[in-house]
C-alpha cells in the first residue's frame, strides 16, 4: 500500500540521519575525510549496479532503500573536505561548482532514465548504469584527499592529509 512504502522511506531517511552522524562523528574524530567519502561512494555504485541487475520485486525495494542511508552518510565528510581543501572564496566556488554539478545531474538523470527506458523497455539498464557516476565521484575523491608526500619539517605546522609519521619531530 501507498502508506507502507511512505512508513519504508521514512524508515530508510531515519537511518541516513543516524548514519550520516555517525560517519561524521568518525570523519570528525579520525580527521580523515576521503575514505568516509569513497567507501560510501563505492558502496552507492555497487548497489545501483545490483539495483539495475534485479529490478524486480522487494529485493529491488530493499536495495534502492538501503542506498538512502549509504548516501546520507557520505554528506557530512564529504562537505568537510571542501572546507578542508579550499578557503574563502574558493571554498564558496567549489561548493557552488558541486552545486550546479548535482542541479545539472537532478535535470538531465530523468531524461536518461526515460532514455534508457524507451531503448531497452524498463529501467534496469538506466538504474544499473547511475554507478559509473559513483565510481568517478569515488575516484576523484581518493585523488584530491590523497596524501601528500612532502615532509613535514615543523611539528606544529598543520598540513592535510599528512600522516603523522612523516612530520619531523627534530
Amino acid at each position: 500500500s501507498v502508506a507502507r512504502v511512505g512508513y519504508l522511506i521514512a524508515l530508510a531517511s531515519a537511518a541516513g540521519a543516524v548514519a550520516m552522524l555517525l560517519n561524521g562523528f568518525y570523519s570528525d574524530r579520525r580527521r580523515e575525510r576521503g575514505r568516509h567519502v569513497v567507501v560510501p561512494a563505492l558502496m552507492m555504485a555497487l548497489l545501483m549496479l545490483v539495483a539495475g541487475l534485479h529490478l524486480h520485486g522487494w529485493g529491488a525495494a530493499l536495495v534502492l532503500l538501503m542506498a538512502m542511508p549509504v548516501y546520507f552518510a557520505m554528506q557530512a565528510p564529504w562537505v568537510a573536505i571542501f572546507a578542508e581543501l579550499f578557503r574563502g572564496e574558493k571554498a564558496a566556488l567549489a561548493i557552488a561548482t558541486v552545486n550546479m554539478l548535482g542541479i545539472v545531474g537532478g535535470f538531465l538523470g530523468p531524461y536518461w532514465m526515460g532514455w534508457m527506458r524507451e531503448l531497452t523497455g524498463g529501467y534496469a539498464v538506466g538504474l544499473g548504469s547511475l554507478c559509473v557516476p559513483w565510481l568517478v565521484m569515488a575516484g576523484c575523491i581518493a585523488w584530491v584527499t590523497r596524501p601528500h608526500m612532502r615532509k613535514v619539517t615543523n611539528a606544529d605546522e598543520k598540513m592535510l592529509n599528512v600522516a603523522p609519521g612523516m612530520a619531523d619531530e627534530s
